[in-house]
């Protein structure tokens, strides 16, 4: 049904144009209105595909009333017809904002029904465009904002690191119950500090993309805890616990990017349906697959809308800055993590999205596993820090030598070549992954080409390159800030390799 607003003075030209928009079109309504004092608020009250407009109405102009229709829909189509037009007239008419200008002499059927489809097409397409430009610049936002967020992360992950060193070396001189309170309770206040900036980095798409073996019950937890806070109040929650041995191998920021992505749809589903609804977040083992699946009791989605539901820009929700990116993004972290997307969804009842994910790369005994340290695996050994941030650095040594390990610390990869080809030798190198210059992947790789023998373990606030995903790891990758205990038994897990 097309829906055609007239504003014209004239008895007799609006009755003509009635007649031949029905004549050409049968499933056509008409309002018709004498200027802009009745015309204005008709346009503002309903939604009309186009309007019909005289240039020239009894005590007021046209163009003003074009004007204010601009004011109340930017983006409605306005036919300007004149009965005593000229060249500057229709070039007034263009500038303030016309789709078409009309003479009204000699006018047809054909003539006015062209006028008014082509108009009509031209603003779904103007409107589409606006709508994917706005998308790609709200896209744009999107990406700087998460760039400087997992910056500031990754710098707040070194600072948090090298606190936590420092005051895991302040534990013994903790001698009264009070004092050892006060100990516990800053690490405490780190590891938390920690998890928020780990969070950060997760949800910004600089952040770790490396693919690994993932705990889908810390996956979980962390969906659990962003989540609640973003879904409307008529919406409940249910993520459900994961066994602790269930793991996908993927990327895990973008797994939790994900599965925020589908919890959000999933609201706005349940909010367009006006009830009260649940979205229920679960994951189950299937051979060596895992699905990790979102359902709710929303409004669905009908067949056409399914089918076009994981096109890039392509979205339902007219006023509520929607990107149609989500399903897209979501349909793009499957098929780079060797997944599959599933949907069924049933217009009325609700959806189910599925993410089918490999559960791991590796063979179940090749996961690492925190192991208790050791003195007699670590008595003696060498271990050489690259790390360009220097208190860092000087934290990880001192908590090293307290382990009684032999520590040695270079802020670059250049200088940890040359020690290394001098006469120093390490049993294992502890590298950042994003160092100044060559980086750690392509440091180890050297370390590993010139000495099979040395033990490599990285460590990593955020792998700051996509392509890291591609590279041939020679050791685990430990996420700052890293725990001492951790450390201390990766690493004496490593000697035990050797």
């Amino acid at each position: 049904m097309t829906h055609i607003l007239i504003i014209d003075d004239s008895p007799e030209d609006r009755e003509q144009f009635s007649a031949f928009l029905e004549e050409a079109e049968p499933a056509v309504t008409v309002v018709a209105c004498l200027g802009g004092e009745d015309g204005i608020p008709a346009a503002k009250e309903n939604i009309f595909d186009c309007v019909l407009l005289d240039l020239r109405l009894e005590g007021e102009s046209g163009l003003d009333v074009l004007a204010r229709l601009r004011d109340v829909r930017p983006t409605l189509p306005v036919i300007v017809f004149t009965g005593q037009g000229s060249e500057q007239a229709a070039v007034d008419a263009f500038v303030s904002g016309a789709a078409y200008y009309v003479p009204k002499h000699n006018l047809t059927v054909k003539t006015l029904w062209t006028a008014v489809s082509r108009s009509i097409e031209q603003a779904e397409t103007d409107r589409e465009l606006n709508s994917k430009r706005e998308a790609l610049e709200r896209s744009n936002r999107l990406d700087a904002v998460g760039q400087l967020a997992a910056g500031v992360a990754h710098d707040f992950n070194n600072q948090l690191g090298a606190l936590r060193y420092c005051i895991e070396l302040l534990k013994d001189a903790a001698v009264t119950d009070k004092l050892k309170g006060r100990v516990s309770t800053a690490i405490k206040i780190i590891d938390e500090s920690a998890n928020l900036a780990t969070r950060m980095v997760s949800l910004s798409r600089q952040g770790n993309l490396l693919a690994r073996t993932v705990s889908l019950q810390d996956i979980f937890a962390d969906l659990n805890a962003l989540a609640s806070a973003s879904i409307s109040e008529q919406v409940t929650i249910e993520v459900s616990k994961p066994d602790a041995d269930l793991t996908a191998f993927c990327d895990a920021g973008q797994l939790l990017n994900a599965l925020l992505n589908l919890v959000l749809n999933a609201n706005d589903a349940i909010s367009a349906k006006g009830e009260i609804g649940t979205i229920a977040v679960s994951a189950q083992r299937d051979a060596d697959k895992v699905h990790v699946i979102v359902k709710d009791n929303g409004i669905g989605m009908s067949v056409d809308v399914l089918a076009k539901s994981t096109d890039p820009f392509f979205t339902t929700k007219k006023d509520t800055n929607g990107t149609g990116l989500g399903l897209a993004m979501v349909q793009s972290f499957t098929n780079e993590n060797s997944g599959e997307l599933r949907i069924q969804s049933t217009e009325g009842l609700g959806t189910e999205v599925s993410l089918v994910l490999p559960e791991t790369k590796e063979s179940k005994a090749s996961v690492e596993t925190d192991t208790p340290a050791t003195r007699s695996q670590s008595e003696g050994a060498s271990i050489l820090i690259v790390e360009d941030n220097s208190l860092l650095a000087l934290m990880t040594k001192e908590i090293l030598e307290s382990e009684g390990f032999s520590a040695k610390m270079v802020k670059d990869a250049e200088s940890a070549l040359e020690l290394l080809s001098s006469n120093f030798q390490a049993d294992v190198v502890l590298t950042d992954v994003g160092l100044p210059g060559m980086n750690g992947f392509e440091f180890a790789s050297q370390v590993r080409g010139q000495d099979p023998d040395i033990g490599i373990i990285y460590v990593t606030g955020y792998a700051d390159n996509p392509e890291h995903r591609q590279q041939e790891l020679h050791g685990p990758i430990l996420q700052k800030p890293v725990e001492p205990e951790k450390l201390t038994a990766t690493i004496n897990k490593v000697l035990g390799r050797k």
